[in-house]
């Protein structure tokens, strides 16, 4: 029994390891669909969390559309990158690279998820209640995928559906992870497909959104932020940006140094509008009119929760201390001198009805017959 508990805790272990499936396999098969890995070394590279940058570096961009090594490099450890792989696959004479990535949680992957893939790319999804759900994005020549906490991209070829539902049931993940819920409020008339970024940190931000300076929006009080293309029809492009913040008066607060720090950065003034702790932002509109009736399309709804009515407490005085004492003082006399009755009376009511009996303890007592 001991042995059996010992191995289900390592067991637990193992699955909530942060490295579990890097260390223990690997994440990439030897074949992945009709594709299979290239002779030789089976073109298996790992790369460890302390690795990132020799990771970016040695990225194959010439079919990526993505930034450069350093950027990427800059995003991963911002968002948390725990490892990856890379494996080369040929069917026939077609060759393709496929990276899959292991970041920190779910919120992470889809952040690298939404920093790969560029806008315009074609969106994929799983077929609903499938146990391996997933979401990619596929270009002219490369996808990325994102399935709970690990994102894969494929260098070289525009996979269909199936050959992404094959790529993401692979990955060593269980149950499902929660994904973050501000890109949900993006207005989906006018959203440029694939063009929604996902940052809760200043280097992402910057890159993403770089009409607002990222230092004053306050990632280091817990923002997380969306930043979304929009084409609405005989209007200028426009980029909505959806910031939210622990609380409303953080959310209060850093409007206005936004605006104080585009201010004094001759930056263009930005249109916001607050909901609770929601910040709604368009950076570059022309028209007011225009910005303010793309933030007019987000509903975003603060859920309340009623606190349950606590009975008050009132602290007793000093006089009705004391009276509960002696009341506790008469209930303790009442209870002994009933107690003392009744075990009196027992023993009464059972010498009365058997004659001569005596109970245990009774032969032990000195008795002195002063009057013989």
């Amino acid at each position: 029994m001991p042995s059996q508990l010992a191995g289900l805790l390592l067991f637990q272990i193992a699955l909530i390891s942060p490295n579990a499936g890097l260390s223990g396999g690997d994440l990439l098969p030897a074949e992945l669909g009709e594709w299979r890995a290239a002779p030789g070394s089976a073109g298996l590279e790992k790369f460890s969390a302390v690795q990132v940058n020799t990771f970016a570096q040695a990225a194959i961009q010439a079919n990526s559309a993505s930034r450069s090594a350093a950027a990427d490099s800059a995003a991963l450890s911002e968002f948390g990158f725990f490892g990856a792989q890379r494996r080369t696959y040929q069917q026939g004479h077609k060759t393709i690279t496929v990276e899959a990535i292991r970041m920190k949680d779910s919120s992470a992957a889809y952040g690298a998820f939404t920093w790969y893939r560029q806008a315009g790319w074609r969106e994929e999804f799983s077929v609903p209640h499938d146990p391996r759900s997933f979401q990619a994005a596929v270009g002219p020549n490369e996808a990325v995928l994102q399935r709970n906490s690990y994102c894969v991209r494929i260098l070289g070829a525009a996979p269909n559906h199936k050959e992404l539902a094959r790529a993401a049931a692979v990955l060593p993940s269980m149950q499902e992870e929660p994904q973050p819920s501000l890109s949900a409020y993006l207005p989906t008339a006018g959203l440029v497909h694939a063009s929604a970024k996902y940052a809760y940190g200043p280097q992402v931000f910057e890159h993403v959104v770089s009409q607002l300076p990222a230092m004053a929006v306050g990632f280091h009080m817990g923002a997380e932020a969306v930043a979304g293309e929009y084409h609405l029809p005989g209007k200028q492009p426009m980029t909505l940006v959806l910031v939210e913040y622990p609380t409303p008066q953080i959310a209060r607060n850093f409007a206005k140094n936004l605006e104080s720090v585009s201010a004094a950065r001759n930056l263009p003034s930005p249109h916001i509008k607050r909901k609770g702790p929601l910040l709604m932002i368009v950076p570059n509109a022309t028209v007011e009119a225009d910005a303010d009736h793309l933030i007019a399309q987000v509903h975003y709804a603060m859920d309340g929760m009623w606190d349950e009515k606590m009975p008050s407490f009132k602290e007793p005085t000093f006089a009705q201390m004391i009276m509960s004492i002696f009341e506790l003082c008469g209930i303790l006399l009442l209870f002994c001198v009933l107690s003392g009755l009744a075990y009196g009376g027992i023993r009464v009511l059972t010498r009365s009805k058997n004659q001569g009996y005596t109970f245990e303890g009774d032969a032990d007592l000195i008795s002195l017959h002063l009057n013989s």
